[in-house]
Parts: C-alpha cells; sequence; structure tokens
C-alpha cells in the first residue's frame, strides 16, 4: 500500500515537472516570438511611413467610408484601357529576406480582357465566360468558363465593403497633377496553435492595407497590402500605371494557338 502511493507521489510529482518544463518552454518562446513581433512591425511600420511621406494630412476634409466605396464604384466600369500592375514583394523571415518583384500588363477593351503575367498569357471573353491561359514554358493550353472578370476596383471595392476592417482617412498626395486619396484599412487578431496538448495562444496577427485612388475618377494607383505574425514580415507594394484609348482590337485578339498542345475540357 505503501509503496504504491510512493508510485503516484512519484509519478504526481514527475506530470507536475513536465508541466512546469513545458510552461517554462512556452514562455521563452513566448517572449522571443513577442519581441520578433514587434520588431517586424516596426520595420513595416518604417516601410509604409517612406510611401507617406508626400501625403498631406488634412483633418478638415475627412472622407468616410461609404464615400471612399462610392468612388472605387465609379471606377469599376472602365473600356479601351491598358493597366501595367507592377508588383514588389517584401518578405522576411528568421532574419532572412526574400525580395520579389513581377509585371503584369492588362488590356481591357469591349468585352475582351487580355492579361499577360509571364510566363502566361490570359485570354478573357466577357461575354460568353470563355477563358483561354497559356503557359508560355509548358506551350500547352486550357479554355473553360470563368464567372469573375479580372477587375482591380471590384476586389478593393469589396476588401473596403469587409465589416472586419477598421477604415481610416490619412490624407491627400497630388502625383503628376493628380490629386489621390490615401485610405488605410487595419485588421488584428489572435491566432491559435492547435498541438495534442491543447489549444495555445500563437500570437497576434497585424494586416494593413493602405490605398492610392484617384479623387476624380475613382481609379486606384497604389496599393499596399501588409502582414506581420510573430515570425515573419509580408508586404505587397503594388503600382498600377493606366492608360486609357490607346487599344484596338487587334491588341485584344485571341492568341495565336497553332504552336501550343490543346488540353483541358472546352475543345
Amino acid at each position: 500500500m505503501i509503496n504504491r502511493n510512493k508510485n503516484l507521489i512519484v509519478k504526481l510529482l514527475m506530470f507536475l515537472v513536465l508541466i512546469f518544463i513545458l510552461y517554462f518552454t512556452y514562455e521563452q518562446i513566448f517572449n522571443k516570438s513577442n519581441e520578433e513581433y514587434n520588431q517586424y512591425q516596426t520595420r513595416m511600420q518604417k516601410i509604409i511611413d517612406q510611401h507617406l511621406s508626400n501625403v498631406e494630412r488634412n483633418s478638415l476634409n475627412q472622407i468616410t467610408l461609404e464615400e471612399t466605396l462610392e468612388l472605387v464604384r465609379k471606377g469599376i466600369s472602365f473600356d479601351n484601357i491598358m493597366i501595367t500592375t507592377l508588383i514588389d514583394t517584401y518578405f522576411n523571415r528568421a532574419g532572412e529576406s526574400f525580395p520579389t518583384q513581377y509585371e503584369v500588363v492588362t488590356k481591357i477593351k469591349g468585352n475582351i480582357i487580355l492579361e499577360v503575367q509571364e510566363p502566361s498569357t490570359f485570354w478573357h471573353d466577357l461575354q460568353t465566360g470563355e477563358l483561354t491561359i497559356l503557359s508560355h514554358h509548358t506551350y500547352s493550353v486550357t479554355t473553360g468558363y470563368s464567372f469573375e472578370s479580372i477587375a482591380i476596383n471590384q476586389n478593393i471595392y469589396n476588401t473596403l465593403k469587409d465589416k472586419s476592417w477598421d477604415f481610416e482617412f490619412l490624407g491627400t498626395e497630388i502625383y503628376n497633377d493628380t490629386e489621390l486619396i490615401v485610405v488605410q484599412l487595419f485588421h488584428e487578431s489572435d491566432t491559435v496553435w492547435l498541438t495534442d496538448v491543447g489549444e495555445i495562444p500563437g500570437g497576434i496577427v497585424t494586416m494593413l492595407e493602405l490605398f492610392w485612388i484617384d479623387s476624380n475618377t475613382g481609379k486606384v494607383f497604389k496599393n499596399i497590402s501588409s502582414m506581420v505574425t510573430i515570425d515573419s514580415l509580408l508586404i505587397d507594394v503594388i503600382t498600377f500605371e493606366i492608360k486609357k484609348d490607346i487599344l484596338n482590337d487587334h491588341d485584344v485578339r485571341r492568341p495565336d494557338l497553332t504552336d501550343y498542345e490543346k488540353i483541358g475540357a472546352g475543345w
């Protein structure tokens, strides 16, 4: 009986020691993660502040979320337009940076959208819903039917309407004689890690979206999308160069499929 009690006491002590070790280890990881999170947060704010250096903070002419939605909605419908999108991505994790850059050229005329994003080309007929995708590397083409058009302003409009974001008007900026309004969306949430011993708090995730919007046309000129977690920082700086009334039917013609292998449905 005494031996059994001793065994129970030993097991209980071993269990308490294990709990203490797990708790101490978690505290170390949590404290280190918080420190890294704060460092990433500071780095993100520094990068964003550089882009906001020319913004005039005018508190007298505040623009509401509803007014911003109405302005962005004006820019959803457009025709005979070419959009050159430049995406600069900055990703930092465990002290290592992974910057990348790529370009997307989108031509829109009538019911046709032609988009080139190396190594692929997308040709989309909005009237029939037909979508043709050409891969420059594999020399293949896939055709099918798509239900959504490529619309920059539509995506941003939907994001602005999302009630989980906190909206803030930051001010205005003049670029090439064009007045841009600058707005910010902010969202912060706690994450949870699922482990064998249950749920463990995984730290805060902070997301920030900034938009530079033409105050006259509603077209979006620039978008900065950033996310900070306990172990990483991701920032996309996206700029849009828009040219109007320069396209003809030849510019958005369906790509020549002669040298491509035809695969997938729709043939």
